[in-house]
């Protein structure tokens, strides 16, 4: 499976949790425009920072947290996520629409620790809940370097798009897309 890389444009952080609708849909249409055709109602897209659906995915991101868990709006977001930009990349479904456009449905954050780092967000998160400092987990199970261990600090599916028949098709497209990449990318830690 090829993966698409974002092209590198210059982004505006403001707004990057909180893109409105009709930037969002312009922004994944000029995407689209700019993909090879691809068959299917979904596209698979690996995004960086430097993209323009960088804060699409952000945007995303925001909505579906915000939904399902009360105090995750713009603000909170931004300061969660906001210092985790330069490290991240998202693993992005865009859905095309008959126009030639679509909007973004499905959602991964992927952050990669920076050299030495010897916590990730996500360890700091399970700590307290299963009562193991995050060295006691990385040594449970033998991960030696963070910078080979993707902290996969997110993930979500518009709510349209729960428990639906369509909601397969998007699921194996982003697991396709995580496996393809962390292979490609030599990480051993998830």
């Amino acid at each position: 499976m090829d993966l698409i890389k974002a092209e590198t444009a210059d982004i505006d952080s403001v707004g990057r949790f909180n893109l409105p609708e009709e930037e969002v849909r312009a922004r994944t249409g000029e995407y689209l425009a700019q993909l090879e055709e691809t068959p299917g109602n979904y596209v698979g897209v690996v995004i960086n920072p430097e993209s323009p659906m960088f804060d699409v995915a952000c945007t995303l991101e925001r909505q579906v947290f915000e939904a399902a868990f009360e105090g995750n709006d713009t603000e909170y977001m931004e300061n969660k996520y906001g210092a985790l930009t330069d490290t991240s990349r998202f693993l992005l479904v865009l859905e095309k629409d008959a126009e030639g456009g679509g909007m973004p449905v499905c959602f991964m954050r992927l952050v990669l620790p920076e050299e030495g780092a010897t916590t990730t967000m996500s360890l700091e998160d399970a700590s307290p809940n299963i009562g193991k400092t995050p060295k006691d987990i990385r040594d449970i199970h033998d991960i030696v370097d963070l910078h080979q261990c993707w902290d996969v600090a997110t993930l979500g599916l518009t709510e349209k798009h729960r428990d639906t028949m369509e909601s397969v098709d998007i699921r194996i497209l982003i697991n396709r897309m995580f496996y393809s990449l962390a292979s490609q990318d030599g990480i051993k830690h998830m």
